[in-house]
């Protein structure tokens, strides 16, 4: 089967997934309209991706949309409710909320997950450092470190709370 015999489906799939890269790599680079537009794009069409809701809400979170952000974390999380990424990032907008329960809670989901996820370590050591708890945040530092040793976050973190 040539090019020109490809089904529809896999054209279609391959064509969303070059969106997704470019929205990615548009992203990264800080344009940020260009990449939402091209989230917006592939939600539009009806695809359901956790990456590119989570990558959405990263960008909204970026651009100070906190409760639009938690919007597309939830969507990404709906999808696939096993991506401790997803579930880091939610637990960051509802903490920024306010929400410190929720955000405890989503933290330790993605750790249930992916026990050792730098950022979601960082993030519950961080949370449990503003309660005073630092030898349980500094185990939390020391989690990420093992994963991550340049985690920057992380050493900052663990120097501050002993």
């Amino acid at each position: 089967m040539n090019r020109k015999e490809r089904p529809a489906a896999e054209v279609s799939a391959s064509r969303t997934r070059q969106q997704f890269f470019s929205a990615v790599q548009h992203h990264q680079a800080g344009r940020l309209a260009e990449a939402e537009r091209l989230y917006r794009g592939i939600i539009a069409g009806g695809v359901a991706i956790a990456e590119v809701h989570n990558n959405l809400g990263l960008l909204l979170q970026q651009r100070g949309n906190k409760v639009a952000a938690l919007a597309e974390y939830r969507q990404a999380i709906a999808i696939n409710p096993t991506d401790p990424g997803a579930l880091n990032n939610l637990g960051t907008a509802l903490g920024d909320l306010g929400d410190i329960e929720q955000a405890e809670a989503c933290y330790r989901g993605a750790l249930s997950i992916k026990p050792d996820h730098p950022e979601t370590n960082n993030n519950l050591g961080m949370m449990l450092s503003d309660r005073g708890q630092h030898a349980q945040a500094l185990a939390c530092y020391r989690k990420a470190l093992a994963v991550h040793a340049g985690y920057v976050d992380a050493h900052n973190n663990s120097a501050v709370a002993v």
